[in-house]
């Protein structure tokens, strides 16, 4: 999750530095950007709090 995670916050960087001149919501590249970095935190939240239930499931048993 944390590599995928990774991987969309990039993509989401070079998409909004490559389009960020004209900043508009009909820039479709320069949303899907923004929108990859926005996933990107909640890929890496999810994982984070899957991992944290895991490790107490272990230490519980």
């Amino acid at each position: 999750m944390k590599i995928a995670a990774w991987v969309a916050f990039i993509i989401g960087v070079v998409l909004c530095l490559i389009n960020y001149e004209n900043f508009s919501d009909s820039n479709s590249s320069l949303m899907t950007g923004i929108g990859c970095l926005v996933g990107s935190v909640f890929i890496y939240t999810i994982g984070t709090a899957i991992n944290l239930v895991h490790k107490r499931k272990i230490e519980s048993e």
